[in-house]
């Protein structure tokens, strides 16, 4: 109506936070009912058809919309607040070494002013976090009719911040800033950073079990629509033979109980959740053609070239539904598989960023070789610090077995450990040397080709697919591997770089004694021999033309 006249215009304060254009006018959606609901001609009828399903798709896709940037939204705060907090709690770290053993009054002006800045910003995380759960708790109740498993993992995230009080955790935190009390105020920064990640544990489980349990719905009602398919076939062939015949009886029952059917799975789509509402429209439309065709069949005469049409038309909107069922289970599975990628990522970041902070900390003690009391201390302090990071990398190793799957994945995983292991020997024995900041500097680099291997795969799947790669069906092949050939590749020759530049830096080195030397070219000779060998069980795999190890059925990603 009136397509020639613009849309009222919105003040920017009306926006939602973060949108930069102006929605659809807010009376378009009414527009739509105003036509659908008009009482139509019938040779509009199939225009109206058209317009409430746009109608129809178009809620839908608000309803997502709106469903998942709350999700997202609630997600991205979670982190940015663990961010923040950790960011804080490195802060207090480095300022309490500085500071150990002085009362406030002996601080200098410069070290009192750091501290009421730390404990600042500390109080206004504490704020940020009680909106946070505040908010959590008002959107739950928003969505529990819209998206109830969204609304209950927000509620359970909110329990949890409450149950182990995390604002009140900040504000001590922040009150112990304050007073130069900065070991106790790190104990409560810890457990705060621990609530957080405990909450956005709470939230990505929800989105976990979500996409399992509606990949599961998926798969049971695409294996439906597909027995509907092939009854709705031999209906339209009974059809043919009946108007040959002119015998057109138990025509009818047969279409009722297949009318019935779908409706049935009609129901089973509409309860799978709001994504697959489409799936359930195109079944219900379905049915109504199966039900035209049942009353062609019971005129009399029967009208032949009606119930034709219409069991045609059955059997094209089941197949499009089965189509769409397809195309929505590959969806989800692609989006899975990005969502823990992502997750790997992430947690590869936090393990680098603390090894680089305690790789820092250990070239800060070296000066004061050889160590006194208080460094032997600070020593055995760090080398603790060092084992929960290798305790950490090899839990994620473990609780992934794709990990261990991929052969350069676990490989690299492997030395991360055995560098761990002499840091944290080396430290906790307070005999401190340069070789140990050497091997925590390996233990991030290597880190960091771990993340740069997989966090170009975080992307939208056709980045790589190269418009092959992946399934073309939900139901014709499995999903690409969490670490697919391509992030093994990447690796590999990460690692072969890795090994390049150190070797360099060896030879380089001036000031270093020969056995020494020849200890470090001897360690970097074992890496190499063992990528050659990785090397070439992938190249041939690639040429015995069978899967390289940790890829899977299908997968065609290129470099």
């Amino acid at each position: 109506r009136g397509s020639s006249s613009a849309p009222e215009s919105r003040d920017e304060s009306e926006l939602p936070a973060g949108v930069d254009k102006p929605p659809l006018p807010h009376d378009f959606l009414g527009d739509l009912d105003e036509l659908v609901g008009a009482e139509p001609a019938e040779a509009d009828s199939g225009i109206v058809d058209a317009q409430r399903e746009v109608r129809e798709e178009l809620t839908d896709l608000i309803t997502l919309l709106d469903r998942d940037e709350d999700t997202w939204v609630a997600m991205r705060r979670l982190e940015d607040l663990m961010r923040g907090q950790a960011e804080l709690e490195a802060q207090a770290g480095a300022i309490g070494r500085r500071t150990l053993g002085r009362s406030w009054d002996e601080l200098t002006a410069g070290e009192q002013d750091e501290l009421r800045r730390l404990a600042e910003r500390q109080e206004e995380l504490a704020a940020e976090a009680r909106q946070l759960i505040e908010d959590l708790r008002r959107r739950a109740e928003e969505l529990d009719d819209v998206d109830p498993q969204g609304a209950d993992a927000m509620r359970s995230a909110a329990d949890t911040g409450e149950q182990r009080e995390l604002s009140r955790d900040m504000a001590n935190a922040a009150r112990r800033v304050g007073k130069n009390q900065l070991r106790t105020a790190q104990a409560s920064q810890q457990s705060a950073r621990q609530t957080l990640q405990q909450m956005l544990s709470d939230m990505r489980e929800n989105s976990r079990a979500n996409a399992q349990e509606l990949l599961r719905k998926l798969a049971s009602l695409i294996e439906s629509i597909d027995r509907l398919i092939t009854v709705q076939k031999n209906e339209v062939a009974a059809l043919e033979r009946a108007v040959a015949t002119g015998d057109f009886s138990g025509r009818d029952r047969s279409m009722i109980r297949l009318t019935q059917n779908t409706q049935s799975v009609a129901a089973e789509a509409r309860a799978a959740g709001q994504e697959s509402r489409r799936i359930a429209r195109l079944l219900d439309r379905a049915a109504d053609a199966q039900s035209s065709a049942v009353l062609g069949l019971r005129a009399v005469p029967p009208d032949e070239g009606e119930v034709q049409i219409a069991e045609e038309r059955s059997l094209t909107l089941l197949r499009e539904a089965l189509a769409f069922a397809e195309e929505l289970e590959e969806s989800v599975e692609r989006r899975e598989l990005m969502r823990q990628r992502g997750e790997i990522v992430e947690a590869y970041r936090e393990f680098a960023e603390r090894e680089v902070a305690l790789r820092t900390e250990t070239l800060e003690l070296l000066p004061k070789l050889p160590l006194d009391r208080r460094g032997l201390m600070e020593a055995r302090r760090l080398g603790t610090a060092q084992e929960e990071i290798r305790i950490g990398l090899y839990d994620l190793r473990v609780t992934t077995p794709e990990i261990l799957e991929a052969p350069v994945f676990s490989h690299v995983h492997a030395r991360i450990d055995a560098w761990a292991t002499q840091v944290t020997e080396t430290l906790r024995g307070g005999e401190l040397e340069e070789a140990a900041a050497r091997r925590q500097q390996r233990i991030a680099d290597s880190i960091g080709r771990l993340i740069a291997a997989l966090e170009d795969l975080i992307s939208p799947p056709d980045k790589f697919a190269g418009g092959q790669g992946g399934r073309q069906s939900g139901s014709q092949g499995s999903p690409p591997p969490l670490i697919p050939p391509i992030a093994e590749l990447m690796l590999l020759r990460g690692m072969q770089e890795q090994v390049y530049q150190e070797t360099r830096d060896v030879d380089g080195r001036t000031g270093v004694e020969a056995g020494e030397r020849r200890a470090q070219l001897s360690e970097l000779g074992e890496d190499q021999r063992s990528l050659l060998r990785l090397g070439r069980e992938m190249a041939e795999a690639m040429q015995q033309d069978r899967p390289v190890p940790g890829s899977g059925p299908q997968e065609q990603e290129q470099p």
